[in-house]
């Protein structure tokens, strides 16, 4: 090729390049996946982007049958290697045309590690950094209620999944929830409430997290809820249960919160919004400050130790190894460096963990509620109903 022959073969490749482009701003558009925030939106959409296709076509039939095969060319061996690093490492990919099908069709994503992906751009984009209420969201537990409910039902799904937690009766539960109730009303707009109990412990704070597309009646004069941030604590904690109320308030102000909310499409989604909300975040205050008195500083149940760990995996038949980056008593963060860990240990998966250091051989049923990382494969998980004894062990190993 002459130096006119390379040149108008990189052209095509470029023309090719910013085709591509605007039919994934399309793609990604339509796809309409909910951590997909680009920080700027062109006008005129699709106009403009079909233009640009339309366009680039144009220009790219008018280099020539050498270009168009030389392109052609790279275009192959680029699948080729792609398709060869895929076989290589595994990695399980969602592509947005996918959700664009799914949607089309009516269903909900099988899988959604675009919109993991998706959410760490978006983390590392805005400089958002990791604070007590996002590790408390990253472990409480998530009820995604179908159909109406009255405040009764809602306490009585709520309770088995808190009450264990708190030491008390289920009946004991609900019935604190409604004596709290009736002496003040804890719904803060026409679509938010925020029931909260004091427990009578120490450095304790607990939430639940609960949506009901068709509403919550928590009485006949007031509107049907759709969101709920269910709050328990120690009086020791008010001042993180002021921190927590700031940050519910400064996510639900947001204009799009209610739409976001409705069309989260998985429990995953629904921690991702609270995740990613712009909200003051008080990242320094991770821990709480050693006692003054001398003695060793407790921790806050929510907050996570740094440890690597050695664990086993149990799923059905097979067994995996695991390795923990940190733990706390809602769960842990792991990595399952295998080439199938992604279609294993997908989000929302269940699995039985084993930890010899803690329980010794028992298993503990757990769930994966995050996946952070696809290489090497980190998920965070969280526990499901451990037991006193079992919560007792894991705190002491914790905190000692």
């Amino acid at each position: 090729l002459d130096l006119e022959g390379l040149v108008k073969t990189a052209s095509t490749l470029k023309l090719l390049l910013f085709m591509l482009v605007n039919v994934a701003v399309i793609m990604m558009r339509e796809s309409k996946i909910q951590n997909y925030r680009p920080s700027f939106k062109s006008p005129l959409y699709p106009w403009v982007q079909i233009f640009g296709i339309l366009a680039s076509l144009v220009l790219i039939a008018a280099m020539g049958i050498t270009q168009l095969v030389l392109a052609s060319a790279f275009v192959l061996l680029s699948l080729g290697w792609y398709a060869f690093y895929g076989r290589r490492t595994r990695l399980k990919r969602t592509s947005a045309l996918i959700h664009i099908i799914e949607r089309m069709s009516g269903r909900d994503p099988a899988c959604n590690s675009l919109g993991s992906e998706l959410s760490d751009i978006v983390r590392e984009r805005d400089g958002i950094e990791e604070d007590c209420f996002d590790r408390l969201v990253d472990t409480c537990p998530v009820l995604d209620i179908k159909g109406p409910c009255t405040l009764e039902e809602f306490l009585e799904k709520a309770s088995k999944h808190l009450a264990v937690t708190l030491g008390m009766s289920q009946d004991e539960f609900i019935k604190l929830y409604l004596d709290r109730e009736k002496q003040n009303s804890s719904i803060i707009s026409q679509t938010i409430a925020i029931p909260h109990i004091i427990i009578n412990e120490e450095k304790r704070f607990e939430m639940l997290i609960a949506r009901c597309e068709e509403g919550i009646h928590f009485s006949d004069k007031t509107p049907a809820i759709e969101t709920v941030f269910m709050l328990a604590s120690s009086p020791d904690e008010r001042n993180f249960h002021l921190q927590a109320l700031m940050a519910i308030a400064q996510i639900a102000q947001k204009g799009d919160f209610r739409q976001e909310w409705l069309n989260a499409n998985s429990e995953r989604d629904l921690r991702d919004i609270l995740h990613l909300a712009h909200r003051v975040r008080r990242s320094h205050e991770l821990t709480r400050p050693e006692n003054t008195s001398g003695g060793q500083g407790e921790k806050r149940r929510y907050e996570r130790k740094s440890t690597a760990v050695q664990c086993k995996l149990h799923l059905e038949e097979m067994m995996y190894m695991g390795q923990t980056l940190d733990i706390s008593p809602g769960g842990i963060k792991l990595v399952i460096d295998k080439w199938d860990a992604p279609d294993r240990f997908p989000a929302e998966s269940s699995f039985e963990i084993a930890i010899e250091s803690i329980w010794g051989d028992k298993h503990i049923t757990c769930k994966v509620v995050r996946v952070c990382s696809d290489s090497p494969y980190t998920v965070g998980i969280e526990f499901n109903n451990l037991s006193d004894d079992e919560r007792q062990k894991l705190q002491t190993w914790l905190y000692g």
